[in-house]
């Protein structure tokens, strides 16, 4: 593949997973949830190649489908190999399927070994002869993240690699591993740990996710997405309790420099209040202290919102 036909592949494949993300997280071309996937044989780049049956754990097998080229591939192998293990304990088992091209030379099989083995990934790296299995699955982007059930199944596929998919994954494979995590007593009631009410957390991640595409590579924000913003004014709508939503407006709107618009969203906060350190700690700031009684925003709002978005971006630590 010559090297400007290789490169309109690479841009088809980001700007196909940005639509995605846009519109749905599961994204599979002709294949829904629940359908059995074709037993696939496969050739082993790192340990012995077989059926796709023969990677997987007593509950299921999560299979990424990746590419040399794409930076997001290693940064999800990279994730998977040291956040996403956890679960073998649980009865999964991980399985790379490279997809750089249908043939794969030696210098070509040579690049995927290197390259993930630069991610530190234990779990065995495959390919995936002639793209046979790439196109009976009906993958559309690179990275893609498969989780099946012990009979191949398919439980959820995961386009892309957003920064939301540190928090999205584990809990797909939490409800997929029936994984219930201790909660806080509820007789403690924190604004940001209430659970949203008639499906206004799926608006409200879907605005995260226009939100993080319209984002330039150097990570600017150059105009409002609207889009975003309605997504979160529909969450708000669905559950007004609701205030991960308020406080993400917030960001957006700093990070667009639309300094009146993001006072206005933190005077609401303010007027709402956080209840204690705790709830401030999770909100990165306590808006007590970035409006005054008067409802002026102060001059540390800016830096305060950049290290929520910070805290928004970070990796979500392992679950102990």
């Amino acid at each position: 593949m010559g090297s400007v036909e290789y490169k309109k592949t690479a841009f088809m494949c980001v700007f196909v997973t940005v639509i995605l993300l846009a519109n749905t997280s599961f994204a599979l071309r002709g294949t829904e949830k629940g359908a059995q996937l074709p037993d696939i044989e496969l050739t082993g780049v790192s340990g012995d190649g077989g059926k796709l049956s023969k990677y997987s754990g007593e509950k299921g097998l999560v299979v990424i489908y990746w590419a040399t080229w794409s930076s997001r591939s290693s940064e999800l192998l990279a994730y998977a190999g040291k956040e996403l293990k956890r679960y073998e304990k649980s009865g999964v088992k991980f399985l790379a399927i490279n997809a750089d091209h249908a043939e794969m030379p030696g210098d070509a099989i040579a690049l995927v070994k290197s390259t993930a083995d630069n991610t530190g990934i234990t779990f065995p790296v495959v390919i995936d002869p002639g793209l046979k299995g790439y196109n009976e699955i009906g993958i559309i982007s690179v990275p893609t993240t498969l989780i099946l059930d012990n009979a191949l199944r398919v439980v959820e596929s995961y386009p892309g690699f957003p920064s939301v998919a540190r928090d999205e994954i584990p809990e797909i494979l939490d409800a997929f591993l029936g994984i219930v995590h201790q909660k806080r007593p509820e007789a403690t009631e924190y604004l940001l740990a209430h659970t949203p009410k008639n499906h206004a957390m799926q608006y409200y991640n879907l605005g995260k996710r226009l939100f993080m595409t319209a984002r330039t590579s150097k990570g600017v924000l150059p105009v409002i997405p609207e889009n975003a913003i309605e997504k979160f004014d529909e969450a708000l709508r669905r559950d007004p309790e609701y205030l991960d939503p308020l406080l993400l407006k917030a960001v957006v709107f700093n990070e667009a420099k639309a300094f009146g618009k993001r006072d206005d969203v933190l005077r609401e906060i303010a007027k709402r209040g956080l209840r204690d350190d705790h709830e401030k700690k999770l909100a990165g700031f306590d808006p007590a202290g970035l409006v005054d009684s008067a409802g002026v925003v102060k001059p540390g709002a800016e830096i305060a919102l950049k290290e929520t978005l910070a805290r928004i971006l970070a990796p979500v630590p392992a679950a102990r």
